[in-house]
């Protein structure tokens, strides 16, 4: 009976967060200090749908701390979306997706913004910086 009990509970929980998740337009990743993070999940009316804070090592990457919460899909050696992310281009990791962010048609990126300017740096390159405030969303051209 406890077993059914806790299957209800978590199960219900993780439908919930997908469905949250699926209508996510974009996503913030904030540095709170030197050991935590607060994902936020906003909506199309900019709205919080999810929030979660996870943990981090200071030798933690941005990349490293994104792939914590999220499957996160760079760019594999054939063009193709890889949850590995372990092919690195001579720019570095190329970001196809981020959870439910996902730029995989021909006309689609992610675009990354750090405290509300676009990044000048590709995300291997981003330092990661107490109270910083990391933003993905897709973007079209």
């Amino acid at each position: 009976m406890l077993f059914f009990g806790l299957f209800f509970l978590f199960g219900c929980q993780n439908a919930t967060t997908t469905d949250l998740t699926n209508s996510a337009e974009y996503l913030e990743l904030t540095i709170v200090d030197q050991d935590s993070a607060r994902f936020d999940l906003y909506d199309a009316t900019d709205t919080i749908i999810h929030t979660t804070t996870v943990s981090y090592f200071a030798e933690d990457s941005l990349l490293e701390i994104l792939q914590s919460q999220f499957t996160v899909y760079c760019q594999g050696s054939n063009g193709s979306p890889d949850d590995t992310c372990s092919f690195s281009g001579q720019y570095g990791h190329y970001v196809m997706g981020i959870g439910p962010l996902t730029a995989f048609e021909s006309n689609q990126f992610i675009s990354f913004e750090i405290n509300g300017s676009f990044a000048m740096t590709g995300i291997d390159d981003t330092d990661v910086i107490v109270g910083a405030v990391y933003k993905f969303s897709i973007g079209t051209f």
